[in-house]
């Protein structure tokens, strides 16, 4: 038990640590310390640099800090990573679709030649740039035909749709028998529903951010099953008293200075359609 005076002199110590330290630059200090612990990503980390990572979402909408940069870079590098190790030589002659794909890179730096699909002209221009085929529609109504890719990948894109599992079937529908999904969605600690903000185009703000079991839950309703899954956490171990007092004072809070701190991360593969009823 701790009694209220040491409460108090570790309220002190706390904001003495933090004193004259902005929250962005102890993130990104910690997505450094994360990058430290993870020697194997570094050169992962390296394949997108960091005007890339400024550049990530378009020139529109530029990542002027430095913790948002790095995040991006870090989450690309582990995703990267995984998705190496979970497809194998799968990969090697597979048709890759990335649905809500921003600039192309992840499809560059795997060596496919993919399709990036977005709902904003912008970014489809931007993924085009990079050297990647890209296609404007909208993720719920997928212009392909069924079976089409052998890799289906939805990375941050789910929290942005209005019918988050009209957006999974349809990603089901366009992979290939035997295939596989890779989806992303921001870690919370709950499910979190955002009501709409007419000054906010559609397609750019969050509107379900599910909490793991409910999107088992979501799941579970589409022809999909969760085949394997892991969460990505950006925020390393402190190596200075301002990091400790920084994570003690949050953390309560899944966002830290604008950005999640962790993300779920899913293969997903179709399942068997259920049999026909018979008729008797």
């Amino acid at each position: 038990m701790v009694t209220e005076p040491l409460r108090g002199l570790a309220a002190r110590g706390a904001r003495r640590a933090l004193q004259g330290s902005l929250p962005s630059d102890l993130v990104a200090e910690l997505i450094d310390n994360r990058l430290a612990q993870e020697p194997q990503l570094r050169g992962l980390f390296a394949e997108m640099n960091d005007e890339q990572a400024r550049l990530h979402f378009g020139p529109e909408e530029p990542l002027e800090h430095r913790h948002l940069r790095s995040s991006v870079r870090y989450f690309h590098a582990w995703r990267l990573q995984v998705l190496r190790e979970r497809l194998g030589a799968r990969l090697e002659d597979a048709r890759v679709l990335d649905v809500g794909d921003t600039d192309g890179l992840l499809l560059k730096h795997l060596g496919r030649p993919g399709l990036g699909f977005n709902l904003a002209p912008a970014a489809v221009d931007h993924i085009r740039s990079n050297g990647v085929e890209a296609v404007l529609g909208d993720g719920q109504r997928l212009p392909f035909d069924d079976g089409s890719f052998d890799c289906v990948f939805c990375f941050e894109t789910l929290e942005h749709v209005e019918s988050p599992a009209q957006l999974l079937e349809e990603l089901a529908r366009v992979c290939a028998p035997g295939g596989r999904l890779f989806v992303s969605i921001p870690w919370v600690p709950r499910t979190f529903i955002h009501a709409r903000d007419p000054s906010i185009p559609r397609g750019y703000a969050h509107v379900f951010e599910f909490a793991r079991a409910d999107f088992g839950a979501l799941v579970s309703h589409t022809p999909l099953r969760i085949r394997w899954e892991a969460v990505c956490d950006l925020i390393g171990a402190p190596s200075r008293p301002a990091h400790r007092a920084f994570l003690l004072a949050t953390r309560r809070s899944h966002v830290l200075a604008g950005m999640f701190r962790r993300f779920q991360f899913f293969e997903l593969e179709p399942t068997a359609p259920p049999p026909e009823p018979t008729v008797s």
